[in-house]
């Protein structure tokens, strides 16, 4: 009877994979010193979606710390995302504080962190909901590195340019055009296109991510104060995106669709 029962178990996870995970997005991003520390030297390389590893070098005499409670994000409409967050796991404590990272004299430090409301509202992963990509919030952002010496609590800070330091403006998006319209979404880029695509439900017919340089998007906010964009191949797709939000609870600021590029 065992071996019936393994055998059955066998075929069944045969037939039934496990769920696919949703495709990271690679970023590509360039950051412009706004304010600089003598003796420290900081490296930041975008993680995934919302993460980025950071690393910090001391070329001083004196050890120094860089204190995450008070490090933080600011987006470029002067949203604060709160602090950063160090670690890499899908799942965080956000309530607790978290130790500095401590930077030995002449010696390096390097940390994963992620901004504190990113954790809240993307866990990480690809947006869901036909948002333009992650890029699109973070470009134009300030990270703030509060880090400490002895003489003091000092902020290191820089400008963060999504796609690299020169990366043109008009830059076309990437779209998709599914069956029911609405979950036709423009994205900044091929991979973020790709993975929302590959999201969607069983059935619902899909076409290829295609370069677009003119798109119909909208803005809102939902319920828990978090702002989004929409972003939709054409101004029909936009239109069927906004009449569903505006029957979804929580929905305030929402506006008409408008080409962009």
């Amino acid at each position: 009877m065992r071996r019936i029962v393994v055998a059955l178990f066998v075929v069944a996870s045969a037939c039934f994979p496990p769920p696919k995970a949703p495709v990271p997005v690679q970023r590509v991003e360039g950051f412009e010193v706004a304010s600089a520390l003598d003796g420290v030297s900081v490296a930041i390389k975008p993680a995934s979606n919302v993460w980025w590893v950071i690393g910090v070098k001391n070329d001083t005499d004196g050890a120094m710390q860089v204190l995450w409670d008070l490090s933080s994000f600011v987006a470029k409409d002067g949203t604060s995302w709160g602090r950063l967050v160090p670690g890499v796991t899908k799942t965080f404590n956000l309530e607790k504080s978290y130790q500095p990272m401590l930077v030995p004299p002449h010696a390096s430090a390097t940390e994963q962190v992620v901004a504190e409301k990113a954790a809240q509202s993307f866990n990480g992963m690809i947006l869901s909901d036909n948002t333009l990509s992650v890029s699109e919030l973070i470009d134009g952002g300030r990270l703030n590195l509060t880090i400490e010496t002895a003489d003091g609590r000092k902020t290191w800070s820089a400008i963060v340019h999504e796609g690299g330091a020169s990366k043109p403006d008009g830059a076309p998006f990437v779209c998709f055009i599914a069956s029911n319209v609405v979950d036709g979404a423009c994205f900044r880029d091929q991979a973020s296109c790709e993975g929302a695509r590959g999201d969607l439900e069983a059935g619902v017919e899909v076409g290829k991510c295609y370069e677009a340089a003119k798109v119909a998007c909208l803005s809102y906010d939902q319920s828990d104060g978090t702002h989004r964009r929409a972003c939709m191949p054409n101004a029909a797709s936009c239109g069927a995106k906004r009449e569903a939000l505006k029957v979804e609870p929580g929905i305030t600021g929402l506006t008409d669709c408008a080409e962009t590029k």
